[in-house]
């Protein structure tokens, strides 16, 4: 009723308002017309404006509202959404977006391929893909004692007996095996233990085993920020003895003068990080790496404690890269980068204790592609910082 209480105001407005305009003179009426339209509707953006504005106020006046619609609104909500005619407009609606947005795809990679666009024509060309090397066959001894000292310091810093681990590591493995199976894995014998021969292995053992850790550590309730530094550090001291001794050299004292030898230590440390990744390439760990020159004013800017050092490494094909990503993914946040974890052990050696090392991972496609069904991760990159002391 107070719908058509509204309509009739306004049918007797208008009519109102005509009655008065028409009983003055015709040609008044036009001037005074065209003043008003001059005035009010300048440009036609504000035209549109103005009818956008109106056509809201008459829609709010004249269509049932939610709060006193009754029973007229209750059908015209089953009408639209439950009834054949509603369900199938809403359906083409969304089959008619999901068209456009193939359409747009389309159209985005046709234009990326032949550099079309007024953007696209000031850049320069598309960066040629990078050729990364296949792994080398992975070191089954070495492989086997990386996972051997990753159990041994859990163990070590949880207190979870060794027993309990493999009993717990047996039972992931056996629960998440028909996955990996389906994704082409090789498994070796149904029943028995998955075998140590290829990366892939290495990758899903390295997987099982860190799941494991972070369930026992949600689940006892670690601490996790003091965890993580201690097994990470341990970790990749052990791993450097075990694949090169030489490399490890004990940490200076943080009493004395540093700032004359910052320069060749830190210069001597990437060398040897250099020959890390070498070493970690003839045994199957990474398939190719890539460290970025130092900047000789960052460093002397570094080294009188006045800036950040900052240096990026790239991991090709690191071997246990797909377990990582699929463990971050899961949300647990310890993850088997061996690599990582020797690496920064290698910058800090034979630096003032007081020297701290942050890297983060990212996850890169080497290859440029707009087509994001294409990504696919084929390299770690480590963002290396050594903060000012």
């Amino acid at each position: 009723m107070m719908v058509k209480g509204v309509i009739k105001l306004l049918i007797l407005s208008a009519c109102s308002s005509g009655i008065a305009a028409f009983s003055r003179n015709p040609w008044t009426l036009c001037r005074d017309a065209s003043q008003a339209t001059t005035s009010l509707f300048a440009t036609r953006r504000q035209a549109v404006s103005v009818m956008f504005h109106s056509a809201s106020i008459a829609n709010l006046l004249t269509l049932p509202q939610p709060s006193n619609a009754g029973e007229i609104g209750a059908r015209i909500t089953d009408a639209v959404t439950t009834s054949d005619l509603g369900v199938s407009v809403r359906r083409s609606i969304v089959q008619g977006a999901q068209t456009m947005d193939k359409i747009d795809k389309r159209w985005e990679l046709f234009s990326d391929k032949y550099g079309l666009g007024a953007e696209r024509s000031k850049q320069g060309s598309r960066p040629k893909p990078k050729i990364i090397p296949p792994l080398l066959p992975v070191n089954a001894a070495v492989a086997t004692q990386i996972l051997s000292v990753s159990d041994e310091i859990f163990c070590q810093l949880t207190k979870v007996s060794p027993s309990t681990l493999q009993s717990e590591i047996k039972t992931v493995q056996e629960l998440v095996k028909p996955s990996f199976q389906r994704s082409g894995l090789e498994m070796g014998n149904r029943n028995g233990p998955v075998p140590l021969e290829t990366g892939s292995q290495f990758d899903f053992a390295s997987y099982v085993r860190f799941r494991v850790y972070n369930s026992f550590l949600i689940k006892n309730e670690v601490d996790f920020r003091a965890f993580q530094n201690d097994f990470e550090k341990k970790c990749g001291q052990r791993m450097l003895a075990l694949l090169d001794p030489t490399f490890i050299n004990e940490r200076e004292g943080q009493n004395g003068d540093f700032s004359s030898k910052l320069e060749f230590v830190i210069r001597q440390n990437l060398r040897e990080v250099e020959t890390l990744t070498q070493t970690l390439y003839d045994n199957g760990l990474v398939a190719a790496s890539e460290i970025s020159p130092l900047d000789s004013e960052q460093l002397e800017d570094w080294v009188d404690d006045t800036s950040d050092l900052q240096i990026t490494l790239s991991l090709d094909g690191d071997v246990t890269m797909q377990a990582q990503i699929l463990l971050q993914e899961q949300g647990y946040n310890l993850i088997p980068s061996y690599s990582k974890y020797m690496i920064k052990q290698l910058i800090l050696q034979r630096l003032p204790d007081k020297q701290q090392v942050m890297i983060e991972e990212y996850y890169m496609d080497t290859d440029y592609n707009s087509d994001p069904d294409l990504y696919e991760v084929k390299e770690v990159l480590l963002n290396i910082v050594l903060p000012s002391r």
